[in-house]
């Protein structure tokens, strides 16, 4: 299966609904040096289960909500991953989120906000070039709102304060 990595997709009501959870679970993190990121997994019946990054060292978002599916008994091959961030694709404190959501057999992804952090960015080309449907955009100035100094001090290279 090729790459199918969409931006400016059309959304569905659900669809949004399951982000602006991702959302809200993104604001029970911790601020710190580290953005603001939920997830939520929408299976295929409707039902949404979010995550969300706790702070420097614990587990990020994505594989908090997809945890909490598993600890569920929901079937992650027939849901869609919603992340307010473009899920990392490096190895720091803990793994990249592409290798997670990859190995929990998840078809489709979409995030808010690409990330604008060089050393994790790309995650979304690498889960479309492993076959997943990705798409982006989807909330995307809230995402951008929510860490809006984070999103600053990364593109304009200057220290987070």
């Amino acid at each position: 299966m090729g790459a199918q990595l969409s931006e400016a997709a059309e959304f569905t009501e659900l669809e949004s609904a399951a982000m602006v959870a991702a959302l809200g679970a993104a604001r029970e993190g911790f601020r710190g040096a580290n953005p603001l990121v939920g997830a939520a997994v929408l299976t295929a019946d409707g039902q949404i289960v979010t995550g969300h990054h706790g702070g420097a060292g614990t587990p990020h978002a994505e594989v908090d909500a997809i945890t909490t599916a598993h600890d569920l008994d929901i079937d992650l091959s027939t849901s869609t991953l919603f992340v307010t961030l473009e899920p990392c694709a490096h190895h720091g404190r803990t793994g990249p989120c592409t290798e997670a959501i990859i190995a929990a057999e998840i078809p489709s992804v979409v995030f808010a906000s690409p990330d604008p952090n060089p050393l994790a960015a790309g995650g979304g080309s690498i889960l479309a070039e492993a076959g997943l449907t990705v798409r982006s955009g989807l909330h995307e100035e809230d995402s951008r709102a929510l860490n809006a100094r984070w999103v600053r001090s990364m593109t304009e290279a200057r220290p987070f304060v």
